[in-house]
């Protein structure tokens, strides 16, 4: 292999690609070039998305990008993905409440009102609240890690002593 990567064919490209570059042999590494891919920031994403929907005539709302591209959590491919799933289900504006919809989350206010019912411990009004999330249709663990995204960002707010709306979850 390092042969043929020192000196390959004329016709041939080789690109690697790993998320654990530590795996890969230092003599292996002396021989690439390399790039390290970031995150896209949610605001940039959600305004590709904007462009995207507007060429492609789908009613999206900018709530409803800027939840898109905080669940995509930095990766415009995934992005898409979320936006042309939640398109193919709907044929109304897809704002906040649809994209929650066709991902099988909660939408901000529910999940706010169920941390609230968890919070004051009135766990009847908890449970009744995810039965009626999981008979509409939601998927449980989605939700859950929704729930644990919210106790990070409840706690980021309380112990920080910065801004920290970057840090936060959709």
């Amino acid at each position: 292999l390092l042969k043929t990567l020192e000196e390959p064919p004329e016709h041939v490209l080789f690109i690697l690609a790993t998320t654990e570059i530590n795996k890969v042999p230092a003599t292996i590494l002396s021989r690439c070039q390399r790039f390290d891919f970031r995150r896209i920031a949610p605001h940039d994403i959600a305004q590709r998305l904007l462009e995207i929907a507007e060429e492609e005539h789908i009613p999206l709302t900018e709530g409803g990008a800027r939840m898109i591209a905080r669940l995509a959590d930095g990766a415009l491919r995934d992005a898409l993905s979320i936006l042309d799933r939640t398109a193919a289900g709907s044929s109304g504006p897809l704002d906040e409440e649809l994209v929650a919809s066709g991902v099988g989350i909660l939408a901000g206010d529910t999940a706010v009102e169920l941390m609230r019912h968890i919070l004051q411990g009135d766990l009847t009004a908890a449970i009744a609240q995810l039965g009626e999330s999981y008979t509409a249709g939601r998927e449980l663990g989605a939700v859950l890690d929704q729930l644990l995204g919210l106790i990070r960002d409840m706690l980021l707010v309380k112990t920080s002593k910065g801004d920290v709306s970057g840090l936060l979850s959709p």
